[in-house]
């Protein structure tokens, strides 16, 4: 009887501090395993002034397997109710947030032994954010992006100074998730210095500013493109327009008779456009014309400009170019001086041109160097990467390297004429492809002085006159990289055709084409 009557105060003692825990701790009464608690949302999020933030509930539905209660503090996050069955749903209300911090609250709905938390917050009170508060744009004008974060509404205004260059794009603003995206349209500046803008974002009662920084409109040039001067000499001043330092070169071929009187101030920043004077003596001439072509390269800027300063001989040595790009390239290099109406084949050979030695027009889509007979003193040409199928050097002292790659290749060459002093002709890896994609498929070469041709990798190549290069050596021609499936005929003068490669479709005529190549 004793064990019983101590058994049964056990029992209630125990459930006695069961209850205890329960009231004081939220623990619910239901310890059963089988309970389930589900929530609708697992967040709430209000703005600043309390009322909720966009895409974002105030109500939460609860679907539990039993009663359910809710537990959390509620001192500025209020819930409409704090217990109840399945299904039922629980608004929430907040108070203003006055501070300038996020803030936020858990609350626990507990179904049995089960607890769902929810996570409630809000945002500062009245701000806005620019994700990017600093933008640098080009001369040429662009588009910017501007992401601003709030709780309100965002509204923009453009500086004063800046609302004729600065205007909202035609691609509408957007709003997401607090983040609201401007895109603006930045013109060219057609000023000559540096400006800037201010774009201002106001939500809620705060500002923020957005700087826009834009690169000035640049400028170096002379008054003129050409400057003629009197045959006797004399001083010519040159007005230089600009907003930029700048240095100023003369060729180094024209430093005999063109000498500079530099501006001091030329290569500090004016800040601004203005003028500048650079001086020029040009000493007395003779005969022949003569030209120099006068650099001014911007210090800091991608900018080069120039001008030629031309005085006309006593003697004019008219000459006629058919190619416009080649006669372009010699009148940029001041070997010739265009026609003066502007227009024609004709034009004016300089004593630079007259005593030139070298000359580089590749890669420039010249089809013709007719005319290049008139340059009787070159010994070295580049002419390579152009579309040029005649070429004749017998009137120049043009001599092609052996090594070193080719200064003729890529162009679609029928027929070579060599200098006196031209020995080797190479014509590598398709040199025989010009710019335009075209290739030759016949190349007839003479001249006194060849006794070496080197042709590799020409497939298109079906045809090769070397009979009239009287000194070439059978040990001296080497051809492959034919066609797969052609024969190449290469007509010779020869005492003994030159070996043939092994794979190499190769037969010899020692003939004379003629006219019939």
């Amino acid at each position: 009887m004793k064990n019983k009557i101590f058994n049964i105060l056990i029992f209630s003692a125990m459930s006695l501090f069961t209850m205890a825990c329960s009231e004081g701790n939220g623990t619910p009464e239901n310890v059963g395993g089988d309970s389930t608690i589900a929530l609708s949302v697992q967040s709430v999020t209000f703005l600043n002034d309390g009322s909720p933030a966009e895409g974002s509930a105030a109500s939460v539905t609860v679907e539990s397997s039993g009663e359910w209660r809710l537990i959390g503090k509620d001192t500025w996050c209020h819930p409409s109710v704090t217990s109840g069955k399945s299904g039922e749903t629980v608004v929430f209300a907040a108070d203003k947030n006055e501070g300038e911090n996020l803030r936020s609250v858990e609350f626990s709905f507990v179904c049995g032994s089960k607890t769902e938390r929810l996570t409630v917050v809000q945002k500062k009170n009245d701000i806005i954010e620019l994700f990017r508060s600093e933008y640098e744009v080009s001369r040429n004008g662009e588009q910017i992006v501007v992401r601003a974060s709030a709780n309100d509404d965002v509204s923009y205004k453009v500086s004063e100074e800046a609302a004729g260059w600065i205007t909202l794009s035609d691609v509408p603003a957007t709003k997401t998730l607090g983040v609201s995206i401007f895109v603006f349209d930045i013109s060219a500046n057609d000023e000559y210095s540096t400006r800037n803008g201010i774009i201002y974002f106001t939500a809620g009662g705060k500002t923020a500013e957005a700087r826009i920084t834009q690169e000035r409109k640049i400028e170096l040039s002379a008054e003129q493109s050409v400057y003629n001067v009197q045959g006797d000499g004399q001083r010519l001043e040159v007005k230089i327009h600009t907003n930029l330092p700048y240095s100023i070169s003369v060729p180094e071929a024209a430093s005999s008779w063109l000498s500079l009187e530099k501006d001091p101030q030329g290569g500090q920043d004016p800040g601004n456009i203005t003028t500048r004077t650079e001086v020029f003596t040009i000493s007395s001439q003779g005969e022949m014309s003569r030209a120099g072509k006068v650099t001014l390269t911007a210090l800091g800027e991608d900018l080069t400009t120039s001008f030629t300063i031309v005085q006309r001989g006593s003697s004019p040595v008219i000459l006629s170019i058919e190619d416009d790009k080649f006669r372009q390239a010699l009148t940029d290099l001041s070997y010739v001086l265009p026609d003066e109406t502007g227009s024609g084949n004709e034009c004016e050979l300089t004593d630079l041109g007259q005593n030139a030695t070298t000359l580089d027009v590749s890669n420039m889509g010249i089809s013709s160097l007719s005319g290049i007979e008139y340059f009787t003193n070159l010994t070295t040409l580049n002419c390579s990467n152009n579309n040029i199928r005649y070429l004749d050097l017998s009137q120049t002292k043009v001599w092609l390297p052996f090594s070193g790659g080719s200064q003729i290749s890529g162009n679609p060459l029928e027929e070579i004429i060599g200098s006196p002093s031209t020995q080797y002709i190479r014509l590598e890896n398709k040199g025989l492809t010009g710019a335009d994609g075209t290739s030759s498929s016949k190349l007839r070469i003479s001249g006194d002085a060849i006794n070496g041709v080197y042709l590799q990798n020409n497939p298109n190549l079906m045809k090769l006159d070397i009979y009239h290069c009287p000194n070439i050596a059978s040990s001296y021609i080497s051809v492959s990289g034919c066609a797969e499936g052609s024969t190449l005929i290469i007509y010779h003068n020869l005492a003994y055709p030159p070996y043939v490669p092994p794979g190499q479709n190769i037969k010899y005529e020692n003939t004379d084409p003629g006219d019939d190549f």
